[in-house]
């Protein structure tokens, strides 16, 4: 069951990404789904075996005392503390520490991430699909009449960033099947080569139609690195 909502957890985590402008007792799209998965999250934490969980490290007892710190600062500021920011920045550190207790092996690592990468196919063919329809414009260009489009998302930049990430997350993904199950492992999931492959068309589209060229300057670094890192083998 543990293992079910972990799943659910890496699958639905890309399509919060998207902006939808919907809002309930106060709460947007995004805070309703990340109170929801924390949920799954707290759930899958409390059903996982014990005795396979992990002890606390140095880096576990820094970010466990930063969130702490966090914690005291908002409740000693409370009149001039804004808690929706407090949680953003507490909240990564405690899912991390969670997760960290839950992912066991390389294997169980590649199927979340796997889950991961369907997850990102999901909203970054959306995305795709809505800036081909001509929907989220987010500037025409004055002089050239160049479009640049945001998406589903709320702004270019998280567009971007976004749909930069899921090109990133495939090579890993992939760079770690060949290095943690050899060279021909990718070819028995000739599914997910296919979906691999639609993620980054369809990313690469939409980040020439974003025109965001701090993430195209990221991917040519990222890309670079990894060069660099397998010619020195």
């Amino acid at each position: 069951m543990a293992d079910a909502l972990l799943q659910l957890f890496y699958f639905v985590r890309p399509v919060m990404f998207a902006y939808v402008d919907v809002r309930f007792f106060g709460l947007g799209f995004f805070e309703i789904l990340t109170i929801l998965m924390v949920g799954v999250l707290f759930c899958a934490f409390i059903l996982s075996s014990r005795d396979s969980r992990r002890g606390l490290d140095r880096l576990d007892i820094a970010m466990i005392c930063f969130v702490i710190w966090c914690a005291i600062v908002t409740a000693v500021q409370w009149e001039n503390s804004d808690l929706k920011a407090s949680i953003k920045w507490m909240l990564p550190f405690v899912m991390y520490l969670l997760l960290r207790r839950m992912v066991h092996s390389d294997k169980d690592f590649l199927r979340y991430l796997r889950n991961l990468v369907l997850g990102f196919a999901i909203i970054v063919a959306v995305n795709a699909a809505a800036i081909l329809q001509g929907k989220g414009l987010y500037s025409i260009n004055y002089y050239t009449g160049f479009e640049r489009y945001q998406g589903v998302f709320k702004d270019l930049h998280s567009m971007a960033h976004t749909i930069g990430f899921s090109i990133m997350l495939v090579v890993i993904y992939f760079g770690l099947q060949r290095a943690w199950r050899g060279p021909g492992a990718w070819r028995k999931q000739r599914v997910l080569m296919v979906v691999s492959a639609l993620i980054v068309a369809l990313a690469v589209f939409s980040l020439i139609k974003s025109n965001v060229r701090t993430v195209m300057i990221g991917l040519v670094v990222f890309f670079g690195v990894l060069v660099w890192l397998r010619n020195r083998r």
